[in-house]
């Protein structure tokens, strides 16, 4: 319950304990720590009051014929400014039989969660940027050790997060695939670009094979030497090919009206399960991503060698029998290696030929090997981690959430359930205590009983004597 009692004692002792951490023998950051740390605990006693305080009134406005108070119950919650403690009422729901806590439902608190949401949302956070091991550390210095974080508490928390993701993402891939629904994207657009790729992590016995894809609408300058995607929205995960583009395509059907697409680019490196996209969107097309193109000619040719030029012309004209009579004319002169490479770039460019042509005229695409890096590669390749195929799902899948706003909005919490009379009888509570603590400071202050906070203040005869000169004035 808030009192100005309670708040007088609070604010006194935090002074006293304020004052202490000044003259004591310590270094300034040493103390802007302990400070943090102060401030924390008396932040979540305040909130303690206030919570309680809405408990009652929920108690209050709640239907006595259907809710059955049994009980009053002590929750725990780790948070970045400590532990706060909620004692909230425990009710039986007499329609269903089942046990509800009103409080934990207007506060939109999940049951058997340790972890507070803003708690869970930092650990979700640093897991996309470091190892878990790294992230628990670095959140432990930046909440002052208030955080009892460890390695396994970010990894569940990103674990958890991963998991709401993919069951969205499948979600929306039954209500298409298996139920029938038409998605209903409200955004038209002329052209859409759409790119996969694959990249394999080191995984326990055997790779693990994670895909990415993003389609945007066409990319637009941020600088004088930079481009961004515009609209840009992204698929990732552990997955077969026919899955991924059952999502992808759900997915992105939410947002763009696919009917209105007039012409779709699809860009990738020729993979058979990249093609497999062509049948998901109309009037697509494919092209060859550049990157893997020029990658294949340069691991057969010398950028400085004739061929490589005469190969380039004839590839910008769409001339297949001029690519084969230069190359034709390189393999009489190589022999052992130089000829296998040579032989299998004439192999690549044959069976990606149509992707080849296609680029001619289509926009440029090749925005998909820095989307793998930024997006998947920067965080989950280079820490010399072995990975689960569940457990790079669902970090990959996190790692989409932090550069697409959709996914973002899945992880978002929900407004506060709180009625306007409880709003309202909190406000005045507080209001309350402040107009008591303004009209007159000094009859307060010379009003308090010293043994309250002096050296005797957690002796038991104190207790019973502050519970005696303490009548808490309830919320409502």
């Amino acid at each position: 319950m808030l009192s100005i009692h309670a708040v007088r004692e609070l604010f006194l002792q935090t002074l006293r304990e304020l004052a202490e951490l000044v003259t004591e023998d310590r270094s300034f950051g040493e103390l802007e720590e302990a400070v943090q740390r102060l401030s924390g605990r008396l932040t979540l006693r305040l909130l303690e009051w206030v919570l309680a305080g809405i408990d009652e009134r929920l108690m209050q406005e709640r239907d006595p014929s259907r809710y059955e108070c049994l009980d009053t119950r002590e929750r725990v919650l780790d948070t970045p400014l400590g532990e706060l403690q909620v004692k909230r009422r425990y009710d039986r729901d007499r329609a269903t039989g089942q046990g509800v806590f009103l409080l934990d439902e207007a506060l939109g608190l999940e049951s058997r969660r340790r972890l507070s949401p803003r708690l869970e949302a930092l650990c979700r956070r640093l897991a996309t940027e470091m190892p878990y091991h790294r992230a628990a550390a670095v959140l432990r210095e930046l909440t002052a050790g208030q955080a009892p974080a460890r390695a396994m508490t970010v990894w569940r928390a990103s674990q958890r997060a991963g998991r709401r993701l993919k069951e969205a993402a499948e979600r929306l891939r039954r209500s298409v695939f298996v139920e029938g629904q038409v998605p209903e994207g409200r955004r038209r657009s002329v052209e859409l670009h759409a790119e996969a790729d694959e990249v394999y992590l080191r995984g326990r016995g055997q790779p693990v094979v994670l895909k990415l894809g993003v389609a945007y609408e066409g990319k637009q300058a941020v600088g004088s030497n930079r481009q961004a995607l515009r609209e840009r929205r992204v698929v990732a995960g552990v997955m077969p090919g026919t899955a991924f583009w059952e999502q992808a395509s759900a997915y992105w059907g939410t947002h763009w009206d696919l009917s209105a697409v007039q012409a779709c680019y699809l860009g990738g490196d020729g993979a058979h399960w990249v093609k497999q996209g062509l049948q998901y969107f109309p009037r697509a097309c494919y092209r060859l991503d550049p990157f893997h193109l020029r990658r294949a000619l340069r691991e057969a040719l010398s950028p400085s060698e004739e061929t490589y030029a005469q190969v380039c012309r004839a590839i910008e004209a769409g001339d297949w029998a001029g690519v084969e009579s230069a190359l034709r004319q390189t393999l009489r002169g190589r022999r052992g290696p130089a000829r296998e490479r040579l032989l299998r770039l004439r192999g690549y460019l044959r069976e990606h030929w149509d992707g080849i042509v296609a680029s001619g005229e289509a926009p440029r695409l090749g925005a998909i090997e820095a989307e793998v890096f930024h997006v998947l590669a920067r965080r989950m390749k280079r820490h010399g981690a072995r990975w689960s195929e569940r457990g790079a799902d669902h970090l990959a899948r996190l790692l989409s959430e932090r550069v697409d706003p959709h996914w973002r909005a899945v992880l978002g919490g929900r407004p506060l359930q709180i009625s306007p009379g409880v709003r309202q009888a909190t406000r005045q509570a507080v209001q309350r205590v402040m107009r008591q603590l303004e009209e007159d400071p000094a009859r307060w202050l010379r009003a308090r009983i010293p043994a309250l906070t002096g050296p005797h203040a957690t002796k038991p005869w104190v207790q019973v004597l502050r519970d005696l000169a303490h009548v808490h004035a309830p919320v409502a």
